[in-house]
């Protein structure tokens, strides 16, 4: 099984620059050819693949799996430099973490606060980066996927940064039954439509697979 590597800031008190992350901005054409990267990346979804179709996943941090097979994600460019990743598909692209800024890490033995105050601290962290009246949020909701919660929201951005284009992002807390907990976001322009990043982030989250950690 091939192993992506998770991106985004650590827990507050290490974390990296909001702005090394968080509010990075791309700008990714609709119809992009895949390159070498999403070669590789089919090689060695290719190279994992099995006889179950369990195997034909990619782990993405601890405790979950991403399995595309048969679904547009198969065909998604993973671009990767160092310790980050972006999962690539046409015009939106989709990153992960487990240890996300603004999340306060729990004391020893004691359990994780509800999935929809670690979104809502989250989001009012990511905000440090972002000017007033350049963030508004146009969806916030909650749904469930097989075995997985997901606390979402679904945002507009302008971004202090240049160009001033407008983003979307979808910004969601996924829960497994097991405890595991991540933070997978989806971004793309203004001219994707909420609709799209409404659907495409749901697609992700079906295809998220809890797996037990030994």
């Amino acid at each position: 099984m091939a192993e992506a590597v998770p991106r985004g800031p650590l827990w507050h008190g290490g974390a990296a620059p909001a702005r090394n992350i968080w509010i990075k901005v791309k700008r990714r054409g609709a119809g992009r050819r895949p390159g070498w990267r999403a070669a590789l990346a089919g090689l060695l979804l290719g190279l994992a693949a099995g006889p179950a179709a369990a195997d034909d996943c990619i782990r993405l941090g601890h405790g979950f799996d991403f399995c595309p097979a048969g679904s547009d994600w198969a065909a998604a460019e993973w671009e990767s430099a160092g310790d980050v990743t972006d999962v690539i598909l046409g015009d939106v692209f989709f990153w992960f973490t487990g240890a996300w800024g603004g999340r306060a890490k729990p004391a020893e033995g004691q359990p994780l606060p509800p999935a929809a105050t670690e979104l809502e601290a989250l989001l009012a962290w990511s905000h440090g980066g972002v000017d007033d009246g350049e963030h508004t949020v146009l969806t916030r909701d909650a749904f469930v996927t097989g075995d997985l919660q997901v606390e979402r929201s679904i945002a507009r951005l302008v971004l202090p940064e240049p160009p001033p284009s407008p983003l979307l992002r979808a910004t969601m807390i996924v829960s497994a039954p097991a405890g595991a907990r991540m933070m997978l976001a989806l971004q793309g322009a203004e001219s994707v439509g909420a609709a799209v990043i409404d659907r495409r982030s749901r697609e992700i989250v079906a295809l998220l697979r809890p797996r037990p950690e030994n």
